[in-house]
């Protein structure tokens, strides 16, 4: 388990490698961690202003396999032969879609890939979308919801704006 100033560091890198390959306009001076108003509040992980000057909250998540990232890290490479558990990836999205975020900005979902699944984007963004298409359609904090994947590709995974 990652403290949270590794966390911390961990999803500004992959922010900026988001907004850099997703070719989108942030003021990336304006990055702050959570709330301005409430800095002791830890989520979103990520507020930046985009180049309307909106500001617009971003919560991170990584999509792994539960398991591999248990042990993961305790093997060597030539160890590490795994199956991915689809359903623990797809855990991950539905507890963010369930939770609930003060803020006043609008909030969108970035899942990354960083080789802790078996499972490249390809294959887990229709995955993804079948599984999740109720709650996608049901009442969930985010606009947007993206995949960057494990060759720093962004997909758009679903738009309220559609």
């Amino acid at each position: 388990m990652r403290n949270e100033q590794d966390k911390a560091k961990v999803e500004r890198m992959v922010f900026l490698k988001f907004v850099e390959n997703a070719h989108l306009d942030y003021d990336l001076s304006t990055i702050r961690k959570g709330e301005i108003s409430e800095p002791e509040i830890l989520e979103p992980d990520i507020l930046c202003k985009n180049s309307i000057g909106e500001y617009v909250a971003f919560e991170i998540t990584e999509l792994c396999d539960e398991k591999i990232a248990k042990i993961s890290n305790t093997l060597k490479d030539e160890e590490k032969y795994f199956r991915t558990d689809e359903n623990s990836l797809v855990r991950g999205i539905e507890r963010k879609l369930t939770r609930r975020y003060t803020t006043p900005y609008p909030i969108e979902l970035i899942c990354y890939i960083n080789n802790r699944t078996i499972l490249t984007a390809n294959i887990l963004q229709p995955t993804i979308l079948d599984r999740l298409k109720v709650q996608l359609n049901a009442a969930h904090p985010f606009r947007k919801i993206w995949l960057l994947s494990e060759i720093d590709e962004v997909e758009r995974l679903w738009s309220n704006e559609q």
